[in-house]
């Protein structure tokens, strides 16, 4: 749909977009839109912003920081960013248009709603710098999560890695 459009829509395409999972937000190839109920009767479909996908929701487990790793989709090609939990709050909304969003302002708690149900349904991520055990006795390494600059793409047995790992450690 066309930036900072509307259309009106009959009760049959309703019942057709009804089934997209997202209902009422509606999304296409570029952009995000919403199904309005008008004051004098009828449904409008209702452009709120470029297209943005949540890919994952980051727990630093050192820092305990959040952070959101989302696909922006731009004219210009498709943009994959990181940001802080902390923009994703009405006040700092206006921030995203850094990265490319264009969203209209006046349906910003609308794309506030959708970002935090995208968000709610993303999958968790744990992202650490070192590996070993942490203070509370917790496991940190060997998954998806680990960004330390320790090679651990080896596969080894537990005779191999346990005397490896008691080397790295500090006694």
């Amino acid at each position: 749909m066309k930036a900072f459009s509307r259309k009106t829509i009959s009760d049959e395409e309703e019942k057709n977009l009804q089934k997209q999972p997202t209902f009422p937000f509606i999304l296409d190839e570029t952009s995000i839109c919403y199904v309005y109920s008008c004051k004098e009767g009828g449904k409008e479909l209702v452009w709120i912003s470029s297209k943005i996908d949540v890919i994952s929701y980051i727990y630093d487990e050192e820092n305990h920081t959040i952070q959101i790793n989302l696909k922006i989709y731009t004219p210009f090609g498709d943009n994959e960013v990181i940001v802080d939990k902390g923009l994703i709050t009405i006040r700092r909304l206006e921030e995203l248009s850094q990265y490319g969003v264009n969203f209209h302002p006046e349906f910003k708690p609308l794309l506030y709603k959708y970002l935090i149900r995208k968000i709610e349904n993303a999958p968790t991520q744990q992202r650490y710098a070192s590996c070993g055990w942490n203070q509370y006795g917790n496991f940190l390494g060997f998954d998806d999560g680990y960004a330390g600059n320790i090679n651990l793409s080896m596969r080894q047995t537990s005779e191999q890695y346990f005397p490896m790992l008691n080397n790295l450690m500090i006694v």
